[in-house]
């Protein structure tokens, strides 16, 4: 099983976890390879530029999405979160709505001298299905069941 969805309930949640007893599930927020890059190099940098570093997030969709901020930008809050040892809701995130934009994430780090930024830009909906492809094969080739993200997905073709 492969999904995408996000705002999961905690009974939702629990379902899927005893599921994961039984089958392989891949979980994630976004299936772009991209941004699953960028959710390491977003903890790569936050480990490396520590607390003297504010760090903000923009995140920018389509008018019509429902929700805000994206499941995408709340998994970026939580990882920055967890790795500068903060809250995700001490993580600043900007939701824009507007157009026709697929998804467009920013992560802005500033010390006093200069400022790192860290972007992803999806320019097509097909990099999510391209992604939920290769999280789908991952599944299909696992022997054991478990609750598996996309990050195991890159590790396994790396």
């Amino acid at each position: 099983m492969v999904i995408g969805t996000t705002g999961l309930s905690d009974d939702q949640q629990a379902a899927l976890a005893a599921a994961a007893r039984e089958i392989p599930i891949v979980v994630s927020p976004n299936m772009s390879i991209g941004v699953n890059v960028l959710f390491e190099l977003v903890q790569a940098a936050a480990r490396r530029l520590g607390l003297d570093y504010t760090v903000a997030l923009e995140e920018t969709h389509h008018a019509g999405k429902k929700d805000a901020p994206s499941g995408t930008a709340k998994r970026l809050q939580a990882l920055l979160a967890g790795t500068r040892g903060d809250q995700p809701d001490r993580i600043r995130c900007e939701s824009v709505r507007r157009g026709e934009v697929v998804g467009d994430h920013v992560v802005t780090f500033e010390g006093p001298f200069e400022r790192l930024s860290l972007r992803h830009e999806a320019l097509s909906r097909d990099v999510f299905a391209l992604g939920a492809l290769k999280a789908a094969a991952f599944v299909a080739s696992r022997k054991a069941a478990g609750l598996y993200d996309m990050a195991d997905v890159l590790r396994a073709e790396s």
